[in-house]
């Protein structure tokens, strides 16, 4: 893209001078989240007072279905965890979880406020 400004700008007889080219992030290191195969979607909706699984399934697209229903992410041993669905449990298998995620911010408001280093130590704690 940038040859084919120069290039222009030479046929209008503008000097390269005249302007000067950004670099984003895009052109350093194309990390989105399909690179790095996470994203935040929503899996669940509360409808009329009625729970409504909510999933993504692209038809052309089979690798990028997410996942649905209430979500906890349960340690499974050292340094590991699983995410369990309401939507593939049965509700007293699903609430016998251990959900190691809560809620920090909700609505605007912060429900838990953590220096940098109770986070790292949490996070320690699981390895």
């Amino acid at each position: 893209m940038i040859g084919e400004i120069l290039a222009m700008m030479k046929t209008n007889k503008f000097s390269a001078e005249n302007i000067a080219f950004g670099s984003g992030g895009g052109l350093l290191q194309k990390f989105d989240r399909d690179t790095q195969k996470f994203a935040i979607k929503c899996s669940m909706a509360v409808i009329n007072g009625k729970e409504v699984n909510v999933s993504k399934d692209p038809i052309t697209q089979k690798d990028k279905k997410s996942k649905q229903g209430r979500l906890k992410l349960h340690p499974t041993g050292l340094g590991q965890f699983r995410t369990f669905s309401s939507a593939n449990e049965t509700d007293a298998m699903f609430s016998s979880y251990v959900d190691v995620l809560e809620t920090v911010f909700e609505n605007g408001v912060v429900l838990r406020d953590q220096s940098f280093d109770e986070i790292r130590k949490i996070a320690n704690s699981y390895l």
